[in-house]
């Protein structure tokens, strides 16, 4: 099905397209797809995840439980890093809430975040919950995904059924699906091969 915004100012691209065409691909990034023989727009679209997680279904956080994974959505109410003992060893916190409860959540050894995450954000996580002794549940180094109101219907990493890819070299699973859905939102799908009267009597999307 065709696209319009948000990407509707974007420059449209071929399938036969070089890779370097699509917004954020450099050399280094071909290099590293050209391992997996993807060189154009068409190939990237054509190589498959080797699995899917299904980052569909939002738990509110009241109803989670340890030793399962799922994805949650809320704002930040308190994120900083927590100090350690441990020399060199760093943990970023946050502390997240939705209409029903708080949950604490924690990433090792990820200083950056501290200039990525803020009071008032809205994010989108998927990760493991488990225990957290007497002070409740805990989410550790979830996958992560800031929203609002106007980019919900844009979010590539979780609240969906997410591919998996396999790392290309600096391509992480999650560059390659922005990738992808770059590609998707910019790339032209050339002539309908199926008459407008077919499309109409079976209902069929363009």
């Amino acid at each position: 099905m065709s696209g319009d915004a948000p990407h509707a100012g974007l420059r449209r691209l071929a399938l036969d397209a070089p890779i370097t065409e699509l917004r954020g691909v450099g050399a280094r990034r071909a290099s590293d797809l050209a391992r997996a023989d993807v060189t154009t727009v068409g190939d990237l679209l054509l190589r498959l995840p080797f699995r899917y997680e299904d980052r569909s279904r939002l738990r509110p956080i009241a109803t989670l439980a340890a030793a399962t994974t799922c994805t949650v959505a809320g704002t930040i109410a308190r994120c900083g890093l927590r100090p350690t003992r441990r020399p060199g060893f760093s943990i970023f916190e946050v502390l997240l809430r939705d209409d029903t409860g708080l949950l604490s959540v924690v990433w090792f050894n990820q200083r950056y975040l501290r200039d990525v995450f803020a009071v008032g954000k809205r994010v989108v996580l998927y990760g493991a919950v488990e225990a957290r002794g007497r002070s409740g549940l805990q989410m550790s180094n979830p996958a992560f995904e800031f929203v609002d109101d106007d980019a919900a219907p844009d979010i590539v990493h979780t609240g969906r059924i997410v591919p998996i890819y396999e790392r290309l070299g600096t391509l992480t699973p999650k560059l390659q699906r922005a990738l992808v859905h770059e590609a998707l939102c910019q790339v032209d799908p050339g002539p309908d091969p199926l008459p407008a009267e077919v499309r109409a009597r079976l209902e069929l999307p363009d």
